[in-house]
């Protein structure tokens, strides 16, 4: 059985994250940064994951006549999946803001979410190095 192609494994998520927001849409993420208080509901967290997962997905949708390189593909989405899925169903069965009482944004929490930006450039490298088939 063959693998997926990146694009349709990234846009079958974007339905179940969308689900899990309408859903679960009155718990909220909560955070303090410095001296100001976000508070973002988990139904506009899915949108905005969603709308980003979308957006990968056309990248990876316009390349798909390219020879990419699979395994930084492989780790470019697995990893986004994961931490975006992660962060959603935590905020969707959050009491009170979980993030915050279980100190997800202390230390492992930024590594995380900066070692997710880094894997996102992995898709910029990866478009950048691929072959034209």
């Amino acid at each position: 059985m063959p693998l997926p192609t990146p694009h349709k494994a990234i846009w079958s998520v974007i339905p179940v994250f969308l689900m899990i927001g309408i859903i679960f849409r009155h718990p909220t993420l909560d955070i303090q940064f410095h001296d100001t208080y976000f508070v973002i509901s988990a139904f506009h967290l899915s949108a905005f994951f969603s709308i980003i997962l979308m957006l990968i997905g056309l990248v990876y949708w316009q390349n798909r006549d390219r020879k990419l390189i699979s395994w930084m593909t492989f780790i470019h989405v697995v990893w986004t999946i994961l931490v975006f899925g992660f962060i959603q169903i935590n905020v969707a069965f959050s009491v009170g803001g979980i993030f915050i009482y279980h100190g997800f944004f202390g230390f492992w929490g930024y590594m995380v979410i900066f070692f997710t930006g880094v894997v996102q450039m992995l898709l910029l490298i990866n478009v950048r190095r691929s072959k034209v088939q």
